[in-house]
């Protein structure tokens, strides 16, 4: 796994280690965003993250202790032989006056690599595609003093000539015709008056400063390093040297890698050119998830109610326990949680303390690690804070929109107010209103999943991995995605109206297909056969271009509904005992969106989904929760041996209900019947008499009584809102025919020989 490591293991296992750096490195620069999404996202890339990296695990078996350790010796032994190379910091020797004590007590100076040096003043990358190649995971703590300049510089040429590299060109090339076209744009604007659209966008910033709540305690919970801190427990070694989780795509990695500008996200190869002596372990998911279980326990005792986006992050109001613990203030009492979290657990934890969530996730990564952030709830403070921040370091304006940002002139918050005339013209509605928003300071007060949020966000999961091809590896990897999927999914306590399936091709150009689901889906044998039709289209499509070839593949459902806690009923949605037929009926085929259509992704490649309308699934809300029908009767041996139907008059054998049944459904399914049965029945006029009963089709006989025809109609397979219909317009039927019998002529009833001449109001 790492070369240049002395070992004493036998063969075999130096065959496996080697093996595994093989493999890492045909990750081929598996790029800034696969491993998950930057901060402020939906908060699922943490846990997809975790099982991305099951196959590593499966692949690295027991070489993981081994090959740490010798990485550990392989640090320390660097002190007698350092590199002849500079460090990666820059290009001249950089000397160290840093000293330390040997065994004897004397003073030393220690010959171990050392990061690189802190940047110069007004460092900045040469270009967009440096910065872009800098990852989402740029503004990570513990690189406030890493020469980003450099470091961006060693990733391009490490990149060039890579399909990762190729494809960041031509997405650079792209957005920069883009900014052109908006600094254009805004040009026009500045020409032009622009007095309606201040005094239109001044309206919607009194809206929004309306909205503001100034009495909630907010704090987000963050663990530091979350998953090697988990590695460090059990290697306490590893904690004074750079290490990181991850193979062909680091998830995490601890502060001291962190110095030398090494990020989660980031390609292992391109890690270690950054940090030669590097140390990567495969990932320990049953580990993380038994911690995260315990840190999760202790926040909810301080708010029962506290919301976990991912495994390693918290929201939680504060404010109803101080009420009831007046003792304490929001910041000694963050101080207590955190105190409590690192006795019990062992594991650092970070905070942001805040009117509302925006805010708090900003705070709680100012003073990392092990520390805290207090934003005071009173308003001047909170735009002084959120005004000298740069945009991208709000959750929500990723590297694209933050460099569109910067093009029209916004470089800090602070500039959306000058700008303020440009952002709907250039950016449209809702990004306007997103962007005064934090202009604002505001943000959701409440920690606990609305059910707009619920429709909005979703839980994914996602891995990458070598170029994969042919059905059966493509199989074999969507079989993985859906167990990780079903993971998750009992993880969160949320099910999905749409199901997502997004790969990754070998070129980097990432697809997206979706349909919709019963929110009822959640096993992974039934997640893998409702995403097949998703597969098989995709390869359907790429067989012209040489098949199906992709180095990612995840899957996500949308349109959440949370389940009732205790369970497995989904809130006010469906039963999962004696379904109705119209609960257990297939998805339409218009569910499944023409698979050569190109969806609109965000920078992590998941199809983007308006708040309004989610997207181009047409999505069917699940049917109501209904009584059970009743059970069927018991036979007795007095009965005949055949039974009438009520409808046709012919005889059927009652012995078998199901073949009764089926004509039952075959007489009420006729195209008339069905026709009359959909309308809508107008009120006070009684309801019309079905087509199908009319004059030349069969008719209910007179003789027929109101409990024959309505056991005739519930033991229908046909939704309850149609045989409600079918039921009034039959027993109206019964009861007029009465009323006509005999009668060529009636009122609105139907004699022997037709139908009467009276009018009837069709519906």
């Amino acid at each position: 796994m790492m070369d240049g490591i002395t070992t004493t293991a036998t063969a075999e296992t130096q065959t496996r280690a080697t093996t595994i750096q093989a493999e890492s490195q045909e990750h081929d620069q598996a790029g800034d965003g696969d491993a998950g999404k930057e901060e402020g996202d939906d908060g699922d890339s943490i846990n997809a993250r975790i099982y991305a990296a099951e196959e590593d695990i499966e692949r690295a078996g027991d070489v993981e202790d081994l090959v740490a350790e010798e990485a550990v010796i392989r640090y320390h032994n660097d002190s007698d032989n350092p590199p002849n190379e500079n460090p990666p910091g820059g290009d001249n020797p950089v000397s160290h006056d840093t000293t330390t004590l040997n065994d004897d007590g004397d003073t030393t100076t220690p010959a171990h690599p050392q990061p690189p040096p802190p940047p110069p003043p007004n460092s900045t990358s040469t270009s967009s595609l440096h910065y872009s190649l800098l990852g989402a995971s740029l503004l990570k703590a513990g690189q406030s003093n890493v020469n980003q300049s450099h470091i961006a510089s060693i990733i391009y040429r490490a990149s060039v000539g890579s399909k990762f590299f190729q494809h960041e060109q031509s997405r650079d090339v792209a957005l920069q015709s883009k900014l052109r076209t908006l600094q254009s744009k805004k040009q026009e604007l500045l020409a032009s008056n622009q007095s309606a659209e201040r005094f239109r966008v001044d309206e919607k910033i009194r809206e929004l400063e309306a909205t503001r709540r100034l009495d909630r305690v907010i704090v987000h919970v963050d663990c530091d390093a979350f998953f090697a801190s988990c590695e460090e427990l059990r290697r306490p070694e590893l904690r004074e040297v750079p290490m990181a989780v991850g193979g062909g795509v680091l998830s995490t990695c601890n502060y001291k890698a962190r110095e030398w500008g090494v990020r989660s996200g980031m390609a292992g190869h391109i890690a270690k050119e950054l940090c030669p002596t590097l140390i990567l372990l495969p990932p320990s998911p049953s580990l993380y998830t038994a911690k995260a279980v315990e840190i999760q326990s202790i926040l909810q005792h301080y708010d029962p109610d506290l919301f976990s986006p991912s495994l390693d992050e918290s929201y939680l109001d504060l404010a109803p326990y101080l009420s009831s613990h007046p003792t304490f203030t929001p910041s000694t009492l963050v101080s207590h949680i955190r105190a409590e979290i690192l006795t019990k657990t062992h594991i650092s934890v970070s905070a942001g303390i805040a009117p509302n969530t925006r805010l708090a996730k900003i705070a709680s990564n100012k003073n990392k690690p092990n520390g805290q952030y207090l934003i005071p709830s009173i308003r001047s403070e909170v735009l002084t804070f959120i005004h000298s921040l740069q945009p991208r370091e709000v959750g929500g304006i990723g590297r694209v929109f933050s460099q569109e940002l910067a093009a029209v002139g916004v470089n800090t918050i602070a500039d959306l107010y000058e700008n303020r005339c440009f952002l709907r013209p250039l950016f449209g509605e809702k990004a306007m209103t997103f962007l005064l928003s934090v202009y604002l300071g505001l943000g959701r007060t409440e920690v606990r999943r609305s059910e707009e949020e619920l429709k909005r966000k979703s839980v994914g999961t996602e891995a990458t991995f070598r170029d994969v091809s042919g059905g059966e590896g493509l199989r074999r990897k969507l079989r993985e995605r859906a167990e990780a999927l079903e993971r998750e999914l009992e993880r969160t306590g949320v099910r999905g109206r749409t199901l997502v399936l997004k790969v990754k091709l070998a070129t980097f150009e990432v697809l997206s297909r979706q349909r919709g689901i019963s929110p009822r889906l959640k096993e992974a044998g039934e997640i893998f056969e409702a995403t097949l039709p998703l597969l098989e289209a995709l390869e359907k499509e790429m067989k012209p271009k040489g098949g199906l070839r992709i180095r990612l593949m995840g899957l996500r459902v949308t349109a959440l509904v949370e389940m009732k806690k205790g369970s497995e009923v989904v809130k006010e949605l469906w039963k999962t005992q004696n379904p109705t037929p119209s609960d257990t009926r297939d998805t339409p085929e218009t569910d499944i969106p023409d698979p050569h259509i190109t969806v609109p992704v965000d920078e992590d490649g998941w199809e983007i989904w308006p708040p309004e309308d989610m997207g181009s699934a047409p999505l069917t809300p699940p049917p109501p929760s209904l009584p059970p029908p009743p059970p069927p009767q018991q036979e007795t041996p007095s009965e005949p041996s055949t039974i009438t139907c009520p409808i046709c008059k012919r005889p059927q054998p009652s012995a078998d209900n199901t073949a009764f049944n089926a004509h039952i459904d075959f007489c009420l399914s006729r195209s008339a019947i069905t026709e009359a049965v959909k309308t809508t029945l107008p009120d006070p006029d009684p309801p019309a008499v079905p087509s199908g009963l009319q004059h030349g089709s069969p008719r209910l006989p007179a003789s027929s009584s109101a409990v024959e025809v309505s056991a005739v109609v519930e033991s229908s397979s046909l939704s309850v809102e149609k045989r409600k219909r079918l039921m009034m317009g039959l027993m109206w039927d019964v009861g007029d025919r009465r009323k006509g019998e005999g009668k060529g002529t009636g009122k609105g009833g139907i004699g022997k020989g037709g139908i009467g001449k009276g009018k009837r109001r069709r519906v």
